[in-house]
């Protein structure tokens, strides 16, 4: 055996080293409390690591568009996985905290990203409802200048004549943005008291020797624009046309429909709703 002190190699029956005179003992042979214990190293998880770094990404790529849900979702699947596996081995791997960073970046940018979609969604839906609205009234105006056709260029009274003479169907009258029901009507008309013979005639220097004859109501778009339907002298069904305007260019157009009235020597019709869409 060896000296515990000097490190020299002395008799297994020696009590004192010959060299530096200590007394040597078996329990000071034995005491191995001051050897360190050489463990294994935890290993950092991948899977945690993807897991934050997908999360930052979705954050990032949401701002650009909704593709930040992809990475999103993969994040939030990574960060759970890592992290039921470093709690199943904890004396083998670490990196339970990149892994919720991974969950909540990403549990973040997926809600960001629902939402974003879903207000794309709305837009979309909007845009449909729009160029619905403006269909109809595209087939109200045919379906008066058929009518003024068969009443000496008289334009209807209302426009709910037009569904008794089978012109239009109720559904036409309704803004698919307004909240209106069927039997209800979505659109202010002007038209009531024009005929085809006294309207202006269109000419290169005009800009617009056209009549108002129908638009939106105001809250139909939530204030937002408007479709006005415009018909000239020749009144027939491929000459009338719809313009979707602000509201400012609105309250333009009933400016220069008003003048165009007192031309033809009928009173002026104000807007039938202020501007602010309040009841009149």
């Amino acid at each position: 055996m060896k000296c515990p002190k000097c490190g020299k190699q002395i008799p297994d029956d020696a009590e004192v080293c010959s060299d530096c005179n200590a007394v040597v003992t078996t329990d000071a042979i034995c005491d191995t409390s001051q050897t360190p214990v050489i463990t294994a190293q935890k290993q950092t998880s991948d899977r945690a690591i993807a897991s934050l770094v997908l999360g930052i990404s979705s954050l990032i790529l949401m701002r650009v568009a909704v593709i930040g849900i992809l990475p999103a979702i993969l994040g939030f699947m990574l960060g759970w996985s890592a992290k039921r596996k470093i709690s199943k081995q904890p004396d083998q791997m670490r990196g339970k905290g990149l892994a919720i960073g991974g969950i909540v970046t990403s549990t973040i940018g997926l809600l960001l990203g629902l939402i974003i979609l879903l207000h794309c969604l709305l837009q979309v839906r909007e845009l449909f409802r729009r160029s619905q609205c403006e269909s109809n009234l595209s087939n109200i105006g045919r379906a008066m200048a058929l009518y003024a056709d068969k009443n000496q260029n008289h334009f209807p009274p209302t426009l709910e004549i037009l569904l008794e003479t089978k012109k239009l169907v109720p559904m036409n009258l309704v803004c698919p943005s307004s909240g209106d029901h069927e039997g209800q009507c979505s659109y202010i008309y002007r038209g009531n008291d024009l005929n085809a013979n006294n309207l202006p005639v269109m000419s290169v220097t005009q800009d617009k020797a056209a009549m108002v004859v129908a638009h939106d109501k105001y809250r139909n778009h939530d204030g937002k624009m408007r479709h006005v339907l415009y018909v000239d002298r020749y009144v027939y069904p491929g000459n009338n046309w719809v313009e979707r305007m602000t509201e400012e260019y609105f309250q333009k157009a009933i400016e220069i429909d008003n003048q165009l009235r007192c031309q033809i020597g009928l009173p002026e019709k104000p807007a039938d709703e202020p501007l602010d869409g309040g009841n009149p």
